[in-house]
């Protein structure tokens, strides 16, 4: 019997498990597509807590990332246009106008900080914070392969990834996680 499920992973993903599970039989399969790992509200270390608590051993997540391209100029990065429209939503609602004036004066309404980070949970990690009339609004994040391979890791899953090479400033990172079978201690 087919279901349908709308729920926000990073906030209710105990209650998606559970439903889920009340409807089916596992093993079971999530995706988290475009990019959304990268576009998280909290850090990275307490969404991939709460996956690991919820999800079963034979459980799996697939998902893809921004990855940064080494010797790229990302500060330099010229989104498209879906990128664009993408934010303007956001900033739109922020601002109390339309999404397509905000899309038309894009550089004008919305200010990007960028921030790299040095060391823990996943060094590397270029975290881009848009703002409009001084409230930040969003939150990208783009990411080392290699580190972000070992965070996942850390938090307690067997990684099976692939870097996917495409033309621009990032290429892009899939990733398949299941909790690892050890009862070693995350960190």
């Amino acid at each position: 019997m087919p279901i349908g499920l709308l729920a926000d992973f990073e906030e209710h993903f105990k209650f998606i498990s559970q439903h889920v599970r009340s409807y089916g039989k596992g093993p079971y399969l999530y995706g988290l597509f475009g990019s959304t790992f990268g576009s998280l509200d909290r850090p990275e270390l307490s969404f991939m807590n709460q996956l690991h608590a919820y999800m079963e051993n034979s459980d799996e997540l697939m998902l893809d990332v921004c990855v940064v391209k080494a010797g790229e100029d990302t500060d330099n990065t010229k989104w498209g246009p879906g990128t664009k429209r993408f934010f303007a939503r956001g900033a739109a609602r922020r601002l109390g106008i339309s999404t397509d004036e905000v899309f038309n004066r894009f550089d004008e309404l919305i200010s990007l900080k960028r921030s790299v980070t040095t060391s823990s949970p996943i060094a590397g990690t270029q975290v881009m914070t848009l703002s409009v009339d001084g409230r930040p609004f969003a939150r990208a994040r783009r990411y080392s392969f290699n580190d972000l391979n070992q965070f996942f890791n850390r938090m307690g899953f067997q990684t099976t990834s692939k870097l996917w090479t495409v033309d621009g400033p990032y290429n892009i990172g899939l990733f398949s996680l299941r909790k690892k079978t050890s009862t070693s201690k995350r960190k």
